[in-house]
């Protein structure tokens, strides 16, 4: 066998465990309050972008932690930044974007990056003179744009982790992984179900079921929801992609070698294309999102990725 082909291998039992660790093991989130963002969207009217606030009085520094597809505000991997960062003296609010709290209210997608610049607009969040954000997968994503869309003035620095760089070719990968694909659906789907309740506009959580793949599902939801002339519209003026040379802010971003999800080669075109505020740290081992607990990245601070990325963003 090819190391590329057990690299493969390894990622994939890597993150499949993580998935079953997850489901099985829940994070508490003690310490953390419980938000409720009201705003104003023209379309779907009155929406509510929610998260959990892990407070430190004193600190004037806060991490704000965006989840991945069919993720939530207590994702298990944000829970861990969050206590990364408390233990580094920084707030964190761990963002819940639209629709995912289960209310129907609206849904999100790989590019909205106004829920970061809506929820940052909050006067809870008034005090912070620094402001880091920290994504996961698609999270990631946002991360790097909403850094690329200028959302706050107080933005110092930008993580993202296991991030795919171009929609379009990240969602043909995903679809060819019919277990993952399933797996993010069902969560998908059951917040959908509310949002077709409440938007009479939108197709029928029925139609939005019966689809195959992410890119029929885009086309179902995304596109009609937010305008785009079709899914191909969608997935290339949303990746960062194609403006990741106008990367301004300081931005990490840590990928695996044997990442199931975001494969190498769909990311190095835009590395290659990226300016010099993007730094890349590579990883051997692990999956999606799942890492070694005694990970060392080389930036200082306690091992493992939480604390290793919190270290660096605390640094800039």
């Amino acid at each position: 066998m090819t190391t590329t082909y057990m690299k493969r291998i390894r990622g994939h039992a890597w993150t499949i465990a993580s998935g079953l660790r997850a489901s099985l093991c829940r994070p508490g989130t003690s310490g953390a309050r419980r938000m409720s963002i009201p705003v104003l969207d023209p379309y779907a009217g009155p929406v509510h972008i929610g998260g959990l606030f892990f407070d430190v009085p004193d600190s004037d520094g806060l991490v704000v932690v965006v989840h991945g597809l069919g993720g939530k505000a207590a994702s298990n991997y944000g829970l861990a930044a969050a206590r990364a960062a408390n233990a580094s003296g920084l707030a964190c609010f761990c963002i819940g974007l639209r629709g995912t709290d289960g209310s129907g209210d609206d849904l999100y997608h790989g590019g909205l990056t106004e829920d970061l610049w809506l929820a940052l607009q909050n006067a809870q969040f008034a005090r912070f003179r620094r402001v880091y954000l920290l994504g996961f997968s698609v999270g990631g994503h946002l991360a790097i744009k909403a850094a690329l869309d200028r959302v706050d003035e107080r933005v110092r620095a930008v993580a993202a982790v296991c991030p795919p760089l171009d929609l379009g070719v990240a969602t043909a990968v995903l679809d060819s992984q019919w277990l993952y694909r399933r797996h993010i659906f069902s969560t998908l789907n059951r917040d959908y179900g509310a949002v077709a309740n409440r938007l009479d506009f939108m197709p029928s959580a029925e139609t939005v079921q019966a689809a195959k793949t992410c890119r029929e599902r885009d086309a179902l939801t995304v596109v009609p929801r937010f305008g785009f002339r079709d899914v191909d519209e969608y997935y290339e003026s949303e990746s960062v992609s194609r403006r990741i040379h106008e990367l301004e802010t300081p931005t990490l971003m840590v990928a695996n070698h044997s990442d199931p999800l975001i494969p190498i080669d769909t990311i190095l075109p835009a590395i290659r294309r990226a300016s010099r505020a993007l730094r890349v740290c590579w990883v051997n081992e692990g999956g999606h999102l799942t890492f070694p607990g005694n990970l060392d990245l080389n930036l200082g601070g306690p091992l493992g990725i939480a604390p290793q990325v919190i270290t660096w963003l605390a640094s800039q």
